[in-house]
């Protein structure tokens, strides 16, 4: 986890790819990964195939000129909020991203992602399964959040806590 961390801090491109078979795992002791006032693109090169897991929260992103693109990664059992989007923080668009196995246990709501006011989301292609929270197991947003294409299997609690401006298209809800 410390070497991906290493890497996003100081990569000066603003692109990150990762390899296939890229398994992260993210230790209680390890803080997430800070994206702050940053443009980049964080992707795995075969969607689904590099994962990260582990407890705490997975990436922190604050600071109003951030614009974050996450593809193909897969975030598993987060034990606060997998993606975590300040107030503010800018914008981040998540595709083909798998979350599985999060579970808010530091707070009752944003298992898999938490975005607070003032921020843009939005949300394609992504699987979310098996999360747990009170309001939000697989999004709790109040800012803007544009959700399409994205499936949502067996999660617990409130799905999706969505605010503001929002819309939610062309998904599914099942179990």
């Amino acid at each position: 986890f410390a070497s991906l961390l290493e890497k996003v801090l100081s990569t000066t491109e603003n692109e990150l790819i990762l390899c296939a078979g890229s398994h992260i795992i993210k230790t209680e002791n390890e803080n997430p990964i800070e994206i702050t006032m940053k443009v980049i693109s964080i992707q795995c090169a075969i969607y689904g195939e590099c994962s990260i897991t582990g407890p705490g929260k997975h990436f922190h992103i604050s600071g109003a000129q951030s614009k974050v693109t996450v593809s193909g990664i897969k975030f598993i059992e987060a034990t606060e909020t997998a993606v975590y989007m300040e107030s503010y923080a800018g914008e981040a668009t998540l595709c083909y991203c798998f979350f599985i196995g999060n579970e808010q246990t530091n707070g009752p709501q944003g298992a898999s992602i938490f975005a607070r006011r003032y921020t843009f989301l939005y949300v394609h292609f992504c699987i979310f399964m098996e999360n747990e929270a009170k309001k939000g197991s697989a999004i709790f947003s109040v800012g803007l959040a544009e959700i399409s294409y994205s499936e949502f299997i067996e999660n617990e609690g409130n799905v999706a806590f969505i605010r503001g401006d929002s819309v939610i298209s062309y998904s599914t809800f099942s179990g």
